[in-house]
């Protein structure tokens, strides 16, 4: 899914899944522009036999390449739906578990999306991988060479690790006892 985007996603997967046969046992999407309860409940609807269900939109960050490539792609994917998409991790979670209720032989379930919020993204992308220097005229600012994201930053771990941890323990817990019945579950950590 690669070359989809936000405007062409919900275009896509109707097609796809409308083309799958509803027998499907398991499924993985990787390098969507975001996941969402509509793609949630477009997959339930037709796929309610299956048994692993595995999402992924931070695949499509480039965290290997330089500062401008990976705020390029951060730009057109949602990949921390807090606060933007879902006010907080219950709104989030109580939106995904009622999507994904149709789905009761589900046994794994993997979403690739960062429950950190979107704040700690732009704080990394702006302080950690930015130098600030003194021009003619005035401060400018350029990207570095130092390559990852937050997750791979010391000072991004230092600073938000501990909370990013508590919200995706709470998410996954209280997804798993919205009457799914999951064996495993997860989200990307970042």
């Amino acid at each position: 899914m690669s070359s989809e985007g936000l405007s062409t996603q919900r275009t896509f997967v109707k097609y796809l899944v409308k083309n799958l046969p509803s027998r499907l046992l398991h499924l993985k999407l990787s390098y969507l522009p975001r996941i969402d309860s509509v793609l949630l409940s477009t997959i339930s609807a037709k796929l309610c036999k299956l048994k692993t269900l595995e999402l992924n939109c931070t695949e499509r960050l480039v965290d290997d390449c330089c500062w401008d490539c990976c705020e390029d792609a951060s730009t057109c994917t949602i990949h921390s739906p807090i606060p933007d998409v879902y006010a907080d991790v219950e709104d989030l979670s109580l939106a995904y578990a009622t999507a994904l209720t149709p789905l009761t032989q589900l046994e794994h379930l993997h979403l690739g999306i960062y429950l950190s919020e979107l704040d700690i993204f732009y704080y990394h992308l702006y302080n950690c991988r930015t130098v600030t220097f003194q021009t003619i005229l005035g401060p400018a600012v350029m990207g570095t060479s130092v390559l990852g994201g937050p997750d791979a930053c010391d000072a991004c771990r230092s600073l938000f690790a501990a909370d990013v941890r508590a919200t995706e323990l709470y998410a996954t817990g209280d997804v798993e006892d919205d009457g799914l019945g999951l064996e495993t579950g997860g989200e990307d950590q970042g």
